[in-house]
């Protein structure tokens, strides 16, 4: 599985939140995961691309 976490600004309805209106696009291949469980990506959430004051994280999973 494939996870895609995008950290976009509040401004940005949740629906146009993807590639090119992110601030940051964090992608990792998962062998097990629970989609939509913080536990599993909050990790990835660090640093420069981590959700700053006046964002928010939208996470997908895509099976491969």
């Amino acid at each position: 599985m494939l996870i895609v976490i995008y950290i976009c600004a509040n401004a940005i309805a949740r629906d146009q939140c993807n590639d090119e209106t992110a601030r940051a696009v964090i992608k990792r291949q998962v062998e097990s995961v629970m989609c939509g469980v913080p536990s599993q990506y909050m990790a990835q959430l660090t640093g420069e691309a981590g959700v700053k004051e006046g964002e928010y994280a939208r996470v997908r999973c895509i099976m491969r």
